[in-house]
């Protein structure tokens, strides 16, 4: 397989770029802006048939890259070769090509590769998607009844759903810090958030519940015409019953309204443990009715020695916190 490098979004060829109005958002231009800006760069390697971004990052003696999203077929047509012929020429190129890197890190939950490189550790993933061409009535009956019983509650107590940009995080921030702590993991910053909106401009949108003058929760939602994510959740504790099903209603009959084609709820662990709190973070997203697609989340570690004494330090910076990702999680499920 040829695989060329574009290590800029201006040397993507023309005939690719015409067609990536119509990819997920990832794709947009002021991504790569974005990355530029902060010292980062992004590459999209492309064949005959599918382009994809990977950023590459340099600290101290690493060098490191990460997906952003899976490949896209720019062509029309999917699966005239297989993904995995195309990964695993993506990754030879990573290891001794044109881009030297040590590693290339976990796959973002948001993405649905359907294959995994064969110098990757790897385990199987997926998202619930709702296609949003159906109708409001379709897409309402799709809803688990129970969802459908919480979120007509919220409404008559009084829960009000409202959305906004950027001006918004510091109200989203105070369900984040409860949330969080809940999991004893840190709350983003609000520069962290803000920088979302740099990088995604006008496709980034918050949605927010309160009742009675009480913030309850909220979403950030990533989107453009062909997919909407829901990238980031947070709740009080102890919400209005509804409050957060609410939420997730009104985004999807706003996504819907705005013609986008299909929203995804983002990270799906496949066979996960019934007590842990997986189960109720994905019992909560199936119930709104979505098709589960499943795909492969991967790593590829080149050195396994920077890996490690980079992992160490990240650790020990923030003093535990950060701890093992999805795969090292996971994989002893599939070994």
């Amino acid at each position: 397989m040829s695989i060329k490098l574009a290590d800029s979004y201006e040397k993507i060829p023309d005939y690719i770029l015409l067609t990536l109005n119509q990819a997920n958002p990832f794709f947009l231009k002021s991504v790569a802006e974005y990355y530029d800006s902060i010292g980062k760069k992004v590459y999209y390697f492309y064949d005959d048939e599918r382009i994809m971004p990977i950023v590459v990052n340099k600290k101290v003696c690493f060098r490191y890259g990460y997906l952003l999203t899976e490949p896209w077929h720019y062509t029309g047509k999917e699966e005239i070769t297989s993904e995995q012929e195309f990964l695993d020429a993506v990754m030879n190129e990573c290891k001794k090509g044109t881009i030297t890197l040590d590693w290339i890190g976990q796959t973002p939950p948001s993405a649905l590769f359907k294959a995994a490189p064969m110098s990757s550790v790897s385990i199987p993933f997926g998202s619930h998607i709702i296609d949003l061409s159906l109708s409001e009535e379709e897409l309402w009956a799709n809803v688990h009844s129970k969802h459908r019983n919480v979120i007509r509650k919220a409404e008559k107590t009084g829960v009000i759903v409202y959305k906004g940009g950027k001006e918004l995080l510091p109200e989203y921030l105070v369900a984040e810090k409860d949330t969080m702590e809940r999991s004893n993991m840190f709350a983003g910053s609000e520069a962290t958030y803000s920088a979302m909106f740099e990088e995604f401009k006008d496709h980034v949108i918050i949605f927010m519940a309160k009742h009675e003058g009480t913030v309850q929760g909220g979403a950030i939602i990533l989107y453009n015409q062909a997919m909407g994510y829901y990238m980031h959740g947070a709740s009080i504790n102890s919400p209005v019953t509804g409050a957060m099903n609410l939420v997730q209603w009104e985004i999807i009959k706003y996504l819907k309204a705005i013609g986008v084609k299909k929203y995804s709820f983002v990270g799906c662990r496949i066979n996960e443990d019934e007590d842990s709190k997986y189960h109720g973070i994905q019992k909560f997203k199936k119930r709104f009715g979505g098709e589960l697609l499943e795909g492969k989340m991967f790593k590829v570690i080149n050195n396994p020695i920077k890996y490690s004494m980079y992992m160490k330090m990240i650790k020990i910076k923030t003093r535990g916190l950060v701890t093992n990702d999805i795969i090292d999680q996971e994989i002893h499920k599939w070994q």
